[in-house]
């Protein structure tokens, strides 16, 4: 094993709610991403890569554990990540590596358990409080920016932190999110203008609703338009993260730590921004602009320049490939980890045969609508979803019984369910779902929406006293 200052340092960056297909590395036509882009051109880019949770507590838990959301049970039904669970910076402390955390993601924080096993820890409210730093502001000014959504004042306190850890000598495994373009979909200018159409003006782009269950509870319909607008702030929200991150890897590169650093950017989930209307962002839905997100990797020993790896393969691969670059051989945690190295996609000797994506009874979802919308029948969002993807298809088995079937590489946008017209593919995907859920171990915990887990997340009392009488929270 790799020992003290021979061990790579690791940066682990999340955007968040960032779905591949927007990025210009993975093909979008618009420039979106160029300083991710060149990371991409200096390391290797994973096509086919899935997230296991379709929202953020999930989507984290699976990034830190290794382990799928129906195995660590932190999802709708259940707000927390259990203290029984391995995390990635436990083990990696152990190994005697500096870790910190600084997130702003309201779920990815200490009320739900993601902190356990950092030495160091930023959650968000404390991260939103470095906005005010005078430097930031100096910052927006000389770059000719309007405002900061917060990406810039945590990159600047990034930057603050590896120079504290320039005398160090262990190694450093430094994790950070950001909450860029997460919705509301706000992009300052000059990167609003840069998608905008130029129909549109900035009034009413402002009054396009973002509202998440609106729609769904029937009480708006957005218009084609509304949908263009919609992707074009999230586009610049996308491109803003972008700038900022670029400050950060330029730090890098002149600290001279970029080559002994294993930088790993990634995404936690996606978005639905007009793809299968009325579902608006990621709830209740399983669809591939919500699971399909970036990962870019570089690191020059093991991931070679510029190598586009056509693989399947899942965040929760993380976990696992860090443990094998670090020679980690202890049974106890290997056998924890259910998630399969990366390193065999790069070589194109082990890849995954397929992925899996978990989304379990949406109660957390239940109790928003019922806050906003009481009367709203909760009855057909009843159900949970499981999806296998492989390079070529899609299949989701729900629990109502209405399932689907895509063949991705024609129809990438899942517009036409063929379950009923390929009755061979259906079975076959089928047969693996069924197996694989059979096979791994279950995490049957109890309902538990946490009350303090973020800013403005707390749930309602009637909402939850309503839910148990109808027998939904149990």
């Amino acid at each position: 094993m790799p020992e003290g200052n021979s061990r790579p340092n690791i940066i682990l960056l999340v955007m968040d709610t960032q779905r591949a297909k927007d990025m210009s590395c993975y093909g979008y036509e618009k420039k979106t991403t160029p300083n991710i882009d060149k990371v991409a051109e200096e390391g290797a880019l994973f096509t086919q890569n899935i997230s296991p949770g379709v929202w953020s507590l999930p989507a984290y838990a699976s990034i830190m554990t290794g382990k799928y959301p129906s195995s660590h049970g932190a999802d709708m039904q259940h707000e927390y990540l259990e203290s029984r669970f391995l995390r990635l910076p436990e083990v990696l402390g152990q190994m005697g590596y500096t870790t910190a955390g600084f997130s702003f993601n309201g779920w990815c924080c200490i009320a739900s358990g993601l902190n356990r096993g950092f030495g160091e820890w930023r959650d968000s409210q404390e991260v939103h409080r470095f906005r005010k730093d005078p430097r930031a502001l100096e910052q927006l000014k000389s770059r000719g920016e309007e405002y900061d959504r917060g990406s810039l004042a945590l990159v600047l306190h990034l930057i603050d932190w590896l120079q504290e850890q320039r005398s160090e000598k262990s190694p450093f495994f430094l994790f950070a999110n950001f909450t860029e373009p997460h919705a509301a979909y706000r992009p300052p200018q000059p990167f609003r203008k840069r998608f905008l159409p130029e129909d549109v003006t900035d009034d009413e782009a402002a009054s396009c609703s973002q509202d998440g269950y609106a729609e769904l509870a029937g009480k708006i319909k957005r218009s084609e338009r509304d949908w263009k607008i919609l992707r074009a702030l999230y586009n610049g929200e996308t491109a803003a993260l972008d700038a900022r991150l670029g400050i950060l890897f330029d730090y890098l590169g002149e600290a001279e730590l970029v080559d002994n650093t294993i930088l790993i950017v990634t995404g936690d989930h996606g978005d639905e921004i007009g793809e299968h209307p009325p579902f608006i962002h990621h709830v209740l839905t399983i669809y591939d602009s919500v699971i399909r997100v970036p990962l870019v990797i570089r690191y020059p020993p093991l991931f070679p320049r510029g190598k586009r790896i056509e693989h399947i393969t899942q965040t929760l691969d993380i976990f696992p490939t860090l443990m094998e670059i670090l020679e980690v051989e202890n049974e106890e945690i290997l056998r924890e980890v259910q998630g399969k190295s990366l390193l065999g996609a790069v070589s194109g000797e082990d890849g995954r045969e397929f992925a899996i994506t978990d989304y379990s009874r949406p109660l957390q979802s239940f109790e928003r609508i019922w806050r906003r919308y009481p009367d709203f029948d909760l009855r057909p969002l009843n159900r949970s979803m499981k999806a296998i993807s492989t390079t070529e298809y899609k299949y989701i088995w729900r629990s109502d019984g209405r399932d689907e079937l895509y063949h991705i590489k024609t129809d990438p946008d899942e517009k036409k369910n063929i379950v009923h017209s390929e009755p061979e593919v259906l079975e076959e995907l089928k047969t693996k779902l069924i197996s694989w859920v059979e096979s791994i171990p279950q995490a049957a915990l109890p309902d538990f929406l946490n009350l303090n887990a973020g800013a403005g997340k707390s749930a309602s009392a009637e909402a939850i006293r309503r839910l148990k009488h109808w027998g939904f929270y149990l």
